[in-house]
């Protein structure tokens, strides 16, 4: 059985830049789309069309109007941030850092250029610079939840789990509601051997985030750890109702049914998983030995 499903999750920084009283209008792509189609020429228009396309996952459209914004005007800070986040998306990590480091010449103490610029070396691997981004960021912003955040899933990179674990859990206490935080802590934790805090912080991270199917997973993993094979069963149930093609939960849905002699459930499922996976051998294995057992 694939026993962890181990998936960071990273916080970054996307920045409009507009008053308060926009905030109801900064998410609607009618109205920057017919903004920027009227005042094509204005570097405010292009990017918070494109922040607007990001957050609805049109991420090649806001990755062009981030690039208009900056054509039109390339001092603009927040538009090198965003820009930076949408290379991320397109796994240009080194394009990333790039604008992150024009956004810190034109606004030193600008912290989300510090994130994003986290979140890039995250995805090269490379811890010690991910650290020390996070450390600039927090300089200047102590309660910064995000990169605390960011500077626990850099220290499990290192398997520094303890300063994991104190980084994630300031996070969470100055935003207790942030369920990427949850759900790194609970992998942290599961890491030192902490089977029940672990499934405490996975079971917060899908209360706050219904559709977290990775958490729900790995709480499955960790029931059937427990022994807790029915609580297992219905967290794999859970998960494959969110993303019913995902064959290793097929595949462990089938061992925890087995593990309570629920054996023609557990073929079934075993069927499932080779049906959305037919390379995956567990699953194969798996059903080889209960179609010999019958």
């Amino acid at each position: 059985m694939k026993y962890l499903f181990l998936v960071f999750l990273i916080v970054c920084f996307l920045l409009p830049l507009g008053s308060v009283r926009n905030s109801i209008w900064e998410n609607d792509t009618a109205l920057w789309y017919d903004v920027a189609k009227k005042s094509p020429r204005k570097a405010r228009a292009q990017n918070m069309l494109g922040l607007s396309y990001f957050l609805k996952g049109f991420y090649n459209d806001a990755f062009l109007r981030f690039q208009n914004a900056l054509f039109l005007d390339p001092s603009r800070v927040n538009s090198r941030v965003n820009l930076s986040r949408a290379y991320i998306v397109r796994g240009e990590y080194d394009r990333a850092i790039e604008e992150c480091r024009k956004a810190l010449a034109l606004m030193p103490r600008y912290y989300g250029a510090y994130l994003n610029m986290s979140l890039a070396y995250i995805r090269k691997g490379n811890a010690d610079l991910a650290i020390e981004a996070c450390t600039s960021a927090l300089r200047i912003k102590p309660d910064f939840a995000e990169a605390l955040h960011n500077l626990g899933v850099a220290y499990q990179m290192k398997g520094a789990y303890q300063e994991a674990v104190r980084s994630i859990e300031e996070s969470i206490r100055i935003n207790p509601d942030f369920p990427d935080a949850h759900f790194n802590l609970g992998s942290a934790l599961y890491k030192m051997g902490l089977i029940s805090e672990a499934i405490r912080e996975y079971e917060q991270a899908f209360r706050l985030k219904p559709d977290y199917w990775e958490a729900e997973y790995n709480l499955g993993n960790l029931y059937v750890a427990a022994k807790e094979y029915q609580k297992a069963i219905s967290a794999y149930q859970a998960v494959l109702k969110l993303n019913p093609r995902f064959s290793q939960a097929w595949n462990n849905l089938g061992s925890a049914c087995l593990l309570l002699n629920r054996t023609d459930d557990a073929r079934k499922s075993y069927e499932q998983a080779l049906r959305y996976d037919p390379d995956n051998v567990q699953a194969r294995n798996n059903l080889e030995m209960v179609m010999n057992a019958e």
